[in-house]
């Protein structure tokens, strides 16, 4: 970890395009996989393909050059093992839980690039943010279906045009986090 405002500048300017490259095409991944859902997704399916695209041709790229390292490249494809957990969630929903899953992957991005020990330390530490961001967002997901099994609306999701009125709490995305 930086210690002085020297080492923290460092980091900002040398490697500041090493820490973007460690982030950017994880973000367009993620960005992608919010197409999917229930009613009209923050980005249109064209977009969706171009960041995704982008993003695992970024990633490639970056490894090929030696910019980025090929266990970051396989950790930024994390946003993909998403798509089965949090299938079938509205979208007003779906959308900040990855969101919030993405911010537990950059935090590990970040601290992998800023530790200088040995290689296994550092891919201990991706593993260990995998995980973490994989029980969290299947927490999010559960909470999120224990939810909808609690409402009385037949089989249907939350705001969805074609079904009744919501019978029962229904609680922001938020909430669903700290339940």
């Amino acid at each position: 970890m930086p210690k002085t405002q020297a080492e923290v500048n460092d980091l900002l300017s040398n490697n500041g395009l090493k820490t973007i490259f460690a982030v950017l095409p994880m973000l367009l991944i993620a960005m992608a996989i919010t197409v999917e859902g229930f009613r009209r997704p923050p980005i249109s399916l064209v977009t969706a393909l171009a960041l995704l695209v982008g993003g695992v041709a970024l990633a490639l790229i970056l490894t090929l050059q030696r910019r980025m390292a090929p266990e970051l490249t396989l950790f930024s494809l994390t946003p993909l093992l998403w798509l089965p957990i949090f299938d079938e969630i509205f979208t007003a929903y779906k959308t900040p839980f990855i969101l919030v899953c993405v911010a537990f992957l950059v935090m590990g991005a970040l601290i992998y690039q800023m530790i200088k020990l040995n290689w296994l330390v550092r891919v201990f530490v991706l593993l260990v943010t995998l995980a973490i961001t994989f029980v969290f967002a299947n927490h999010l997901a559960a909470n999120y279906w224990e939810m909808v099994g609690n409402l009385v609306i037949g089989h249907c999701q939350p705001s969805a045009p074609d079904c009744n009125t919501v019978i029962g709490d229904q609680l922001t995305w938020w909430q669903l986090i700290f339940r």
